[in-house]
């Protein structure tokens, strides 16, 4: 991939919450990352976020900057394949533009935009 200078600035950016990772692990049982297979929201604030875990709660980390958002998932345990659990995330303020990211890989989550509540009369 380069050169960290080489980067763009919201990878650089995501890269510098890798240390959260340890920093998680230490508190209690040793917990694994994994993978953030999409999200959906309304309001671009909450979004449900659907990840590849099997056994354990999963524990949320964010990484909120200017051009991007990351999203960190770590659960206690990764037995058993094709398992999935839908997350509520919230965040600090819209979206908007920025990219929603994995923090597993870095790579861009799929988003679905579902419709929002009808206004009131």
């Amino acid at each position: 991939m380069g050169t960290v200078e080489a980067m763009p600035a919201r990878l650089r950016t995501l890269l510098t919450a890798v240390v959260v990772a340890p920093a998680i692990a230490a508190c209690g049982a040793a917990l694994r990352p994994v993978a953030v297979i999409d999200a959906s929201t309304a309001d671009g604030v909450r979004f449900e976020v659907t990840v590849d875990a099997c056994g354990g709660d999963p524990r949320v980390e964010l990484n909120q900057g200017a051009d991007a958002v990351g999203i960190f998932v770590y659960v206690p345990s990764r037995e058993g394949e094709g398992c999935t659990v839908e997350i509520t995330v919230t965040l600090d303020r819209p979206l908007g533009q920025r990219d929603l990211v994995d923090g597993y890989d870095f790579s861009p989550i799929p988003i679905t935009v579902e419709p929002g509540p009808e206004p009131a009369r």
